[in-house]
């Protein structure tokens, strides 16, 4: 008899679960609310956020390079946003602790890029006079809009 009753029991929960669309089964997996399409969305891109030094191994000020190393940058990519000047730290050949001000410029490109980024970083090391440069990688959804809003000059 607790068979019988079971087996109503399944057909029951199996027909009502049918009935609305399967929704038990979806919020047991854990689905939500529906997202955007895929057409919706722009496409990745790999986004570069790069320290670069402002001043030399003598400390002094590195203001001329370091234009020219943010012309390369912007001139190949469009574009850079600067962050607020930081302190970098490393340890160098002799162990002994290293500081030097430093600035993230962050560049985003087509992941086809990827190469033609790294010579440009080379390009903007030497540039610099630096053995290595540090550079972050992430891959966010980035879409420039133009909005015809400029303003005639």
């Amino acid at each position: 008899m607790k068979g019988f009753f079971r087996s109503v029991l399944l057909f029951i929960v199996f027909v009502t679960g049918a009935a609305a669309g399967g929704t038990g089964v979806h919020l047991w997996r854990g689905a939500t609310a529906p997202g955007p399409a895929a057409d919706d969305l722009p496409p990745r891109r790999l986004e570069a956020t790069v320290l670069l030094p402002s001043v030399d191994n003598y400390g002094r000020p590195l203001d001329a390079q370091w234009q020219a190393a943010l012309e390369l940058l912007t001139k190949e990519f469009g574009g850079a946003t600067l962050g607020p000047p930081q302190e970098g730290c490393w340890r160098d050949a002799q162990g002994k602790l290293r500081r030097e001000p430093v600035r993230p410029v962050t560049v985003t490109f087509e992941r086809g890029k990827l190469g033609r980024f790294r010579e440009v970083l080379d390009e903007v090391g030497k540039k610099l006079g630096q053995e290595a440069v540090y550079a972050r990688f992430e891959e966010p959804r980035v879409e420039l809009r133009t909005t015809g809003g400029a303003p005639k000059p």
